[in-house]
């Protein structure tokens, strides 16, 4: 009986060790907190063809932003890097930074509300994924996915997906290339938004340019 007791004990610190030894590499890692904020790719234009694709006057795409919420299960987790683990607190005013910038492009001017007879979108925001992953012990890949509700003046609403990714080595500076990583997807991201808002824009004035058409 002695001898049954032993072997019990044995066979729970054995179990014990195998539980810690499976625990994730991130367990007990403190969290590095990222304060993302949008800030465009350097060295070239941003939105991209905006120079040369002039199908709209300056400043006569009228867009209102309005609601701007991250709807994911924690909206503080940003994903990991090994057993570096990161998270945040303002990514619904990230978003909305990034939809702001979107003035760079020069047709496009951030109104409260498009005024009628204006060219005009109306748009609310959902942040349905944002995370970084390894893709190798030597690479990342972050990820942004959006929901934009469009309500375009005298069209129906629409709601659309947008994705954006970056994927790069990691050399460093983990925080500092992950954040970013993080502003390179959202930028790419916006791009396709920037495409569609001013496409909505041109569509909501008739050729002859006599208010909205309905």
């Amino acid at each position: 009986m002695p001898k049954r007791q032993r072997t019990g004990a044995a066979g729970l610190a054995l179990a014990a060790a195998l539980a810690f030894a499976w625990l994730p590499a991130s367990a007990g890692t403190a969290p590095v907190t990222l304060d993302l904020k949008f800030e465009p790719p350097s060295g070239r234009a941003w939105p991209e063809g905006t120079a040369q694709d002039a199908g709209a006057a300056p400043g006569s795409c009228h867009v209102a932003i309005g609601q701007v919420s991250d709807v994911r299960a924690d909206p503080h987790a940003l994903g990991a890097l090994g057993a570096e683990v990161f998270e945040t607190s303002g990514t619904a005013q990230w978003l909305r930074s990034g939809l702001e910038d979107l003035s760079r492009d020069p047709r496009i001017k951030i109104v409260v509300a498009p005024e009628p007879g204006d060219a005009g979108v109306v748009l609310n925001a959902d942040l349905l994924k944002a995370y970084v992953i390894n893709v190798t012990s030597e690479t990342r890949s972050v990820n942004v996915v959006a929901r934009i509700r469009f309500g375009d003046a005298g069209s129906p609403n629409d709601t659309r997906i947008y994705r954006g990714t970056d994927e790069a080595v990691t050399w460093i500076d983990d925080s500092g290339e992950t954040e970013t990583s993080f502003n390179t997807a959202l930028a790419k991201l916006l791009q396709a938004v920037d495409q569609d808002i001013v496409a909505r824009c041109a569509d909501s004035v008739p050729a002859s340019g006599g208010g909205v058409r309905n």
